[in-house]
């Protein structure tokens, strides 16, 4: 069961919805103008979120990416600067659960590589003839 909608709720009025319309009306040329206007503001709201400098780069790269595929959805009942910043909070969100499980750097096979012909053995281990179980 879906909730009524209401008929006398409060127009809402933004500066930003002539030109979300815009874009949703499939004029993209005005994507960069949506961009220079918040990306300042994003930064440095994602620089206190995300406590690192090129993590807040990322998250406002992605949260443009998210904008630009979501922006349709947009249903004008909020202000869109609420809207936007609430996509970077997620984004930012999102951005440090997948840190904190990823490892600290990657290793490259490489690495394990010997460096010399002399240390690479003749032979297989004996442990490594041994079942496992």
């Amino acid at each position: 069961m879906t909730a009524p909608k209401r008929a006398n709720r409060k127009e809402i009025k933004d500066k930003d919805f002539e030109l979300i319309r815009a874009i949703n009306s499939g004029r993209f040329d005005r994507f960069p103008d949506l961009v220079k206007r918040y990306e300042q503001k994003l930064y440095n709201f994602s620089l206190r979120m995300c406590r690192d400098a090129a993590d807040a780069e990322d998250t406002v790269q992605e949260t443009f990416l998210n904008v630009f595929r979501y922006l349709k959805d947009f249903r004008y009942e909020t202000k869109f600067k609420n809207w936007l910043y609430r996509v970077t909070a997620s984004t930012c969100i999102k951005k440090r659960r997948k840190s904190k499980f990823a490892p600290q750097r990657e290793l490259s096979l490489d690495e394990f590589l010997p460096q010399d012909e002399t240390e690479v053995p003749d032979r297989v281990p004996r442990w490594a003839l041994m079942p496992l179980g």
